[in-house]
């Protein structure tokens, strides 16, 4: 048996400004904010390309990229 917890907060779409470190990939940076709003860590990649204009999956150290995110929203 499943159970699911009912989202009682709204949720905000936000955006965050992250530097890109060494060693970090678009994967490594989608995992660490995605949830359950996107459907997969393909279409949140695919979504944070476009909010940055990007045409491949090349970042630099040192960069920064706009990642959407969503968070509970408080009053």
């Amino acid at each position: 048996k499943t159970v699911t917890a009912q989202r009682t907060e709204n949720r905000l779409k936000l955006i965050a400004s992250v530097e890109i470190k060494p060693g970090d990939t678009l994967w490594s940076i989608a995992s660490a904010y995605m949830s359950e709003e996107y459907g997969s860590i393909h279409d949140y990649i695919k979504e944070i390309k476009a909010s940055n204009g990007m045409a491949s999956d090349e970042i630099h150290a040192g960069n920064y990229i706009i990642v959407p995110y969503y968070a509970d929203e408080t009053n």
